[in-house]
């Protein structure tokens, strides 16, 4: 898969200000958004609610295949827990997925 900047894609404006990176999608192949961990001293919860709140605006179009939300390896550390429900699941043919980075 290629990676790019979020700056010249159609979700710009949605996951670009989290720092996000963005894979291009072939048919049949989830969106995947890879979060860079966060600097030292940057607030990782503020980082990961709005990936999370920005994949929750997505629209249905880009969606079709699922989201996969690949988190950078490191310590992500966080003042309490990130809720999640059921908006957040995605659907049973494009699931919305989180996961550390291999």
């Amino acid at each position: 898969m290629k990676k790019f900047a979020l700056a010249g894609v159609a979700v710009t404006g949605i996951l670009a200000s989290a720092g996000c990176f963005l894979s291009s999608q072939t048919a049949a192949e989830p969106l995947v958004v890879r979060v860079p961990l966060p600097a030292p001293g940057a607030d990782a919860q503020a980082v990961l609610t709005a990936v999370r709140d920005r994949v929750r605006a997505l629209p249905a179009s880009n969606r079709t295949d699922g989201v996969v939300i690949e988190l950078a390896p490191g310590v992500w550390n966080l003042k309490k827990g990130l809720k999640f429900g059921p908006e957040d699941s995605g659907t049973e043919t494009a699931p919305v997925v989180w996961r550390g980075a291999a």
